[in-house]
C-alpha cells in the first residue's frame, strides 16, 4: 500500500543491474568529500540511485516493455 516501496520494489531489477558497477565508482570518488562525516557518502549515494532507478523505469522501462508488447502482439495477430 505505501507507494514509495512499491516504486522501489517495482524497479528493483535496474538498482540491483546498476548498484555494485555505479555504487562502487561514487563510493570511492565521493566518500572524500565528506571526510570524517564518511557515512553520509553512502546514504545520499543510496538515495540517489534509487532515485535513479524509480526515474528509469517509468520514463525508459515501462516504455520500451508497452513498444515491444503492442509489436509481439501485432506480429501475433498476423
Amino acid at each position: 500500500e505505501n507507494r514509495l516501496i512499491t516504486k522501489i520494489g517495482f524497479s528493483s531489477y535496474f538498482l540491483y543491474l546498476i548498484h555494485e558497477y555505479i555504487g562502487e565508482v561514487w563510493i570511492r570518488n565521493i566518500v572524500g568529500f565528506f571526510y570524517p562525516k564518511s557515512f553520509i557518502a553512502p546514504i545520499i549515494i543510496i538515495i540517489v540511485m534509487i532515485a535513479f532507478s524509480i526515474l528509469y523505469t517509468q520514463k525508459v522501462e515501462i516504455k520500451i516493455v508497452k513498444y515491444l508488447h503492442k509489436c509481439l502482439l501485432r506480429k501475433n495477430n498476423v
